[in-house]
């Protein structure tokens, strides 16, 4: 299974997210088997995870890179119709 959430909490043993599910603030908490290096504290991650005796254990976890929209120039925007009837 895999959840996308903004973390809340980290330490070397756990990682608390925050997600919205339906207009709806939800908090997930997983067990880390072992630490997680290049995440921090409001990063946005995807997080594989396995569920053993009632608790979530991260499997892999990963930071979510947003991607910009290309803003485009007026002028590019001219170019395209130029030479068009």
């Amino acid at each position: 299974m895999h959840v996308m959430g903004r973390v809340v909490e980290i330490s070397e043993e756990s990682i608390k997210i925050e997600r919205t599910v339906r207009d709806k603030v939800e908090s997930m908490e997983f067990i880390l088997e072992k630490p997680l290096a290049d995440i921090a504290l409001n990063d946005l991650v995807k997080i594989d995870y396995t569920e053993k005796d009632g608790k979530f254990i991260v499997v892999k976890a990963a930071k979510v890179l947003t991607s910009r929209k290309k803003e485009v120039v007026p002028a590019q925007v001219k170019s395209l119709h130029d030479g068009r009837k």
